[in-house]
């Protein structure tokens, strides 16, 4: 394990990691080449606790552990994943690669994986009024880039993550990009 200790007194402990990034593999998790152990590892999916046979190939989970000298493997202590949107598509773009949920662009490319019941498993594969939960990145423009995108329930709840605009505490509104949340009712 990595090391970390005060010069002259103290005995080495293992040096923390956080991680976030794409699953590539399991047996444990893999994230950016690095190999992590579950064993020990508490897991939460979207706030609650999960097993690892409920997440997947693709989505963006944050790593929270230790990683070995070598620098391929580790030991993970806690693996968190929520979906970053979640809701149904109202745009379609198969030319351009996008598609809009919750005032969301979500933007497709080569590396994203499509959930097998999707057919064909790419873009062209949804569509218009299907409810679908994206997990990925976002770029400089505020588009969800997709890592994993796969069906949801109709009647699963809503989700949208990003960077509050146009904030009005007087109103109680505010813009997650095109999307406008009136927080009227909820308390806060």
């Amino acid at each position: 394990d990595q090391v970390a200790g005060i010069q002259g007194s103290g005995s080495p402990v293992a040096a923390g990691v956080a991680a976030q990034g794409p699953i590539t593999g399991f047996g444990s998790i893999f994230i950016h080449g690095v190999e992590y152990s579950t064993s020990s590892a508490q897991i939460r999916v979207d706030g609650d606790s999960a097993t690892e046979s409920q997440l997947r190939v693709g989505y963006i989970v944050t790593v929270r552990g230790t990683v070995n000298d070598d620098g391929r493997t580790g030991a993970a202590t806690e693996v968190t994943f929520a979906q970053h949107l979640r809701g149904a598509i109202t745009q379609l773009n198969v030319a351009d690669g996008t598609f809009t949920v919750l005032g969301q662009t979500v933007r497709v490319s080569d590396a994203t994986l499509f959930d097998e019941s999707i057919s064909p498993a790419e873009i062209g594969g949804l569509q218009p009024g299907a409810s679908v939960q994206v997990s990925g990145f976002a770029n400089a423009t505020g588009e969800l880039i997709a890592s994993r995108v796969e069906p949801a329930s109709a009647t699963a709840a809503l989700q949208v993550r990003g960077t509050v605009q146009m904030l009005d505490t007087a109103a109680r509104t505010f813009r997650i990009n095109a999307l406008t949340v009136d927080y009227s009712a909820a308390n806060v």
